[in-house]
């Protein structure tokens, strides 16, 4: 008999292999939907909060904080639960990245709704404020009526304001589950 094979340690992953019967194929739409769900309810009851106090710096940083430890924390949770459903020690970078942006997209649809309402019912006179000050420094240039009806057209349209929350939360749960994807295969996300 070989005394390489007699001495070898078993990995991890074939320890958790032997436990749970092996890798499973688990997918992944449901799940992150969930997910997407919880982190979508929460950024959008902080991005509506923050709409009603938009002139004060101090609760809208506090705002900004809550949301993010929000994203973080339901993000880590997800991922967590995934590699326990899908009975590995961790996942692979790209599976694990993906999911977090699958997340991040149903989240995003929950913030696109939240995005609109503040502009439309709870934030709007600060929003009109912005518009009306963007539209003072456009008239001094030139070609102003062509410039001030796609101003016009484009701030009121509610399509741009839903797919302006979807494409931020995108980034902001894609560039955070980067991070907890890329040190997820350093420091697996199940500790032995």
């Amino acid at each position: 008999m070989n005394e390489d094979n007699e001495n070898k340690t078993p990995d991890i992953n074939e320890i958790i292999a032997g436990i749970t019967g092996g890798e499973r194929h688990v997918p992944m739409a449901s799940d992150a939907a969930r997910a997407g769900l919880v982190m979508g309810a929460a950024m959008s009851v902080a991005l509506l909060i923050r709409g009603l106090f938009m002139t004060n710096a101090a609760i809208n940083i506090l705002l900004n904080i809550v949301s993010m430890v929000a994203v973080i924390m339901v993000l880590q949770l997800a991922l967590r639960a995934r590699v326990i459903k899908r009975g590995k020690m961790m996942l692979d970078f790209g599976e694990a990245w993906g999911y977090t942006v699958l997340i991040s997209l149903f989240a995003g649809i929950i913030t696109g709704v939240a995005y609109y309402i503040n502009f439309r019912f709870i934030a709007h006179e600060y929003f009109s404020e912005a518009y009306r000050t963007v539209t003072v420094a456009v008239m001094k240039g030139s070609d102003v009526k062509d410039t001030l009806r796609l101003m016009d057209k484009v701030w009121n349209s509610p399509l741009v304001w839903f797919a302006s929350g979807i494409v931020n939360t995108v980034f902001t749960g894609g560039f955070i589950g980067l991070i907890i994807a890329a040190t997820g295969r350093r420091h697996p996300l199940i500790k032995r």
